[in-house]
């Protein structure tokens, strides 16, 4: 199972996903980027919006990946909506 977590507030879009699996926070953040190429590429095009990416244990099974993102006035919503 799946648990998509959407928030805006303070001007900050916070997007948590999670799940019950069986992977740890250390598979995705392995050296060999070749094995997690969605995830090499979320973290740069959310690095180059001045965003964060956090790998994280979703206890007692799965992971979160928490993705955090600042909004800079109008302008930024015409950014993701035009995206």
């Amino acid at each position: 199972r799946a648990w998509v977590m959407l928030t805006l507030e303070n001007n900050i879009i916070e997007l948590c996903v999670s799940d019950d699996g069986n992977a740890s926070p250390n598979d995705l953040l392995a050296t060999d980027k070749s094995k997690h190429k969605g995830i090499a590429s979320i973290m740069e095009k959310v690095n180059n919006m001045d965003g964060k990416v956090n790998i994280l244990d979703n206890s007692p099974h799965g992971i979160c990946v928490q993705i955090i993102l600042p909004m800079k006035g109008d302008v930024s919503y015409q950014y993701f909506i035009s995206r």
